[in-house]
């Protein structure tokens, strides 16, 4: 089955989260008097300083890792989501739901050179991802679908919007 070669790594992946975060920082002066933008943008923080370099490590260090970064994103919101409280948590949640819609199109994808377990043979991120990628496919659409609830039940109000 032919794939279309996806043209960002997983590492860009990480630095888009990060320019995702300063974004909503660029266009809301007081996003941080936002808790769940600062909860997400937290932990965002913590899941590129644990993630950004995973596909280029050995997969049995990668491991560990991605079991710190399940962990971290337990604490970005409710069922491991961004919550929208207030103009730059949505903006974030917004932002995050496009970057998940990215990884689930296979924009993002492990690149091709990923270290194997072994130095010549052995399981790399990428061979875990091409995989298991489409078992997980349901899932993401569950995540995304429900992102998307939270951002459309998101009632605004005047608290956390500057002044005009």
């Amino acid at each position: 089955m032919f794939r279309k070669i996806p043209q960002k790594s997983m590492a860009q992946y990480y630095d888009d989260l990060l320019k995702a975060v300063d974004d909503v920082r660029d266009a809301h002066p007081h996003a941080d008097d936002d808790a769940a933008f600062m909860r997400a943008a937290n932990v965002i923080d913590a899941l590129v300083e644990t993630c950004r370099d995973m596909e280029t490590i050995n997969p049995v260090f990668a491991q560990g890792k991605d079991a710190e970064r399940k962990k971290l994103l337990n604490d970005i919101g409710d069922n491991r989501l961004p919550d929208v409280e207030g103009e730059a948590s949505k903006m974030l949640a917004e932002k995050y739901h496009g970057l998940l819609k990215a990884l689930y199109n296979k924009e993002y994808y492990p690149v091709e050179d990923c270290p194997k377990v072994g130095i010549w043979f052995g399981p790399s991120m990428r061979t875990e991802y091409d995989d298991n990628f489409d078992s997980r496919k349901p899932r993401m659409k569950e995540k995304m679908d429900e992102l998307a609830k939270k951002i459309a039940a998101f009632e605004p109000t005047n608290t956390l919007r500057p002044a005009m």
